[in-house]
């Protein structure tokens, strides 16, 4: 999936995110997505997650390890660096 808009819920808020990227990596489904929230350079960050799908919706599951992160910019650098 890329480029696919989504909704999380955080506290009670509704959150309008996109998708960047997403890949399978040690059956763990990876995703980076925007909140659109701007960082403090004024680019919107890119956040990471895993996830499952349930009926249809993007679910987070929650905080990623040291080793889960570095699963995540490994991806990125091989989508950036092509």
């Amino acid at each position: 999936m890329r480029d696919e808009n989504f909704v999380i819920e955080v506290d009670g808020e509704i959150i309008n995110c996109e998708m960047f990227l997403t890949f399978e990596k040690d059956n763990n489904n990876f995703i980076v997505y925007t909140d659109h929230v701007l960082d403090h350079e004024g680019e919107e960050r890119l956040l990471a997650s895993k996830y499952k799908l349930e009926n249809g919706k993007v679910v987070l599951l929650g905080e990623l390890t040291e080793d889960e992160y570095n699963i995540v910019d490994k991806e990125m650098e091989k989508l950036i660096n092509g």
